[in-house]
């Protein structure tokens, strides 16, 4: 799947990390991709819920959740929803214990670029192992 053909949750409390993400994913979706936001895991987990995203981007540090707690909570949800999560420097290794509790991929807010940013989706996206439609709440396999 092409990042810029797809939507994307970004998941933060933190208005400037929300606002730089959504500048980098709209500079790299050149207008294609759709992006979305949400402040606190529980507004995260019911916007999931109405409609399918392509991709969450979930800060470990939101308002209603700290540390893996969050990432744990959505993957439990949503399992096959593609999740790159986002850590601050000092709590790298917490990125690390993401990946090993079901997360795709860890960015360092401090080091972000539009190139890692992109090319992180991209391998998030194309790991996917069931087709998106499999993923939305509710819906029975047949």
């Amino acid at each position: 799947m092409s990042v810029r053909s797809c939507s994307v949750l970004i998941l933060t409390a933190d208005g400037k990390l929300r606002e730089t993400l959504q500048a980098m994913l709209e500079h790299a979706g050149e207008g294609a991709l759709r992006v979305e936001h949400r402040e606190t895991l529980v507004e995260g987990l019911e916007r999931l819920a109405a409609a399918r995203c392509d991709a969450l981007l979930l800060d470990l540090n939101l308002g209603d959740r700290r540390g893996l707690s969050a990432l744990v909570e959505a993957h439990f949800h949503f399992r096959t929803l593609p999740i790159v999560v986002l850590v601050s420097r000092e709590n790298e290794s917490l990125g690390k214990q993401a990946e090993q509790a079901g997360a795709l991929g860890f960015l360092v807010k401090e080091d972000l670029s539009p190139r890692l940013l992109e090319n992180s989706l991209r391998q998030a996206l194309n790991s996917r192992e069931v087709p998106p439609e499999r993923d939305q709440p509710g819906r029975q396999e047949s």
